[in-house]
């Protein structure tokens, strides 16, 4: 309430948009907890839950821009116990991904 001027309002959905000179709105990115990757909202938290489950030290999960891309693809930071059984853990985590979400969702 009162955002830019008295008596106006504001509604916080998270989108970042863009007006351009012609009046067209058009959307930029996606602020918090979530990002765009191939036209669907993936939610860090559900990922990093997923991968969580695993048997990890430590995930976060965030969108990073690639060129000629639209939107951001998923990227995982994981911290491991030891990396002599990264292997059997990276194949745990696919099977965990391909089972609880979407590719699209999927770092």
């Amino acid at each position: 309430k009162n955002v830019l001027k008295k008596g106006d309002k504001c509604f916080r959905s998270g989108d970042l948009m863009r007006r351009e000179e012609d009046g067209y709105i058009y959307f930029v990115d996606r602020i918090g907890d979530t990002y765009r990757w191939k036209g669907e909202n993936v939610i860090t938290t559900e990922v990093e839950s997923t991968i969580g489950a695993c048997v990890v030290k430590e995930c976060s999960v965030y969108g990073v821009s690639l060129d000629k891309y639209e939107g951001k693809a998923g990227c995982a930071l994981i911290k491991v116990e030891s990396v002599a059984t990264c292997a059997l853990l990276l194949l745990s985590i696919k099977q965990a991904l391909a089972s609880n979400l979407p590719k699209e969702a999927w770092p």
